[in-house]
């Protein structure tokens, strides 16, 4: 990550209220249990996605979904399959561009194509927002909030695309234990996470729920057990 991204994160971070930025949920209610939030980017992926639906369901938790725009066109049914099984949706750029490595207005009309295209598909507003690769500059910071998004990051990153084995995924669980609140970043275009990731939340402790970020800023009250 580059030293202008991470200032700029530093700075969103410090000065921006969580309905506008976030690397980690606030407070929330969720009957004594533990909040934690799943994220999955890069899909929807036709043969990945499904799995990962059906392995969130065996174990009553729901996640947020950053997807491609470029994907969601193709693969619509998936986006309100993800919807309709109470999970939330944001987005992650059309082409999966970086912010720093383009010009801000080529970059922020990459991100409101995917906006439009999910808002869409839904026919419901589509505020949440995670750049590729967590990368932001200042102009990207801006434009993103002039566009009224709320951007998500993350507190814990799996580092998914680097695992190559079940044991080596599930190992990351045992040992990276989330505290309540915590954001913890996956990808369902990796073959192994979508077949792996209910071994791997067994992993953690019994007393979690499995939240997804609302697509709102108010707090959300579904709430959901492993």
């Amino acid at each position: 990550m580059s030293i202008l991204t991470r200032l700029t994160r530093e700075t969103a971070r410090r000065i921006l209220p969580s309905t506008r930025y976030l690397e980690r949920m606030g407070s929330i209610e969720s009957n004594g249990s533990t909040p934690v939030f799943l994220t999955f980017d890069d899909g929807p992926h036709p043969e990945c996605t499904p799995q990962l639906l059906d392995q969130l369901a065996g174990v009553n938790a729901k996640a947020t979904f950053f997807v491609l725009g470029s994907s969601a066109r193709k693969h619509p049914e998936l986006i309100r399959r993800t919807l309709s099984e109470g999970h939330s949706i944001g987005t992650h750029t059309w082409s999966h561009l970086s912010a720093a490595k383009v010009p801000v207005a080529k970059w922020i009309n990459d991100v409101l194509r995917a906006r439009h295209e999910i808002e869409a598909i839904t026919g419901q507003e589509c505020p949440l927002f995670r750049p590729p690769y967590g990368e932001l500059t200042p102009l990207s910071l801006i434009a993103l909030l002039r566009a009224g998004t709320r951007i998500v990051q993350w507190s814990q990153d799996t580092k998914d695309y680097t695992t190559s084995t079940h044991d080596e995924f599930c190992r990351w669980f045992i040992n990276n234990q989330p505290s309540a609140g915590a954001v913890v970043l996956m990808h369902d275009n990796q073959k192994i996470t979508c077949a792996a990731i209910q071994e791997g939340l067994k992993h953690w402790q019994a007393d979690l729920d499995f939240l997804a970020i609302p697509m709102t800023a108010e707090p959300s009250t579904a709430k959901k057990k492993l």
